[in-house]
């Protein structure tokens, strides 16, 4: 039984019913155009090329402080940089992610 808008509340239910439902909501949220599917994905890979740009534009900025100027404000950038490229990371994942998801239904 899968549960649906005045059926039985959603803690009634047995965990079995509890996991229908939610897959039942998954595969109608997922099952949109494949024109939003595909914005969405556009979206996703254009943000992973913007934090990757600006990985570059810190990181170079950070080497140049260090190695031209003696600055050691470039250590800092140098830093900001790693944390941009591990969010770069969590973007590229959730990316493959949603690729895997999609993929199947196109």
């Amino acid at each position: 039984m899968i549960v649906l808008i005045g059926g039985p509340n959603y803690r009634e239910c047995s965990p079995t019913e509890r996991r229908q439902a939610r897959n039942a909501v998954v595969k109608h949220s997922l099952g949109g155009t494949s024109k939003i599917n595909q914005a969405a994905l556009e979206w996703a890979k254009s943000s992973v090329v913007i934090s990757l740009s600006g990985v570059a534009i810190i990181v170079f900025f950070g080497l140049y402080l260090l190695a031209v100027q003696g600055n050691t404000r470039g250590v800092e950038l140098l830093i900001v940089g790693v944390i941009n490229l591990a969010f770069t990371g969590l973007y590229l994942r959730n990316l493959k992610l949603f690729r895997r998801i999609v993929a199947p239904q196109q």
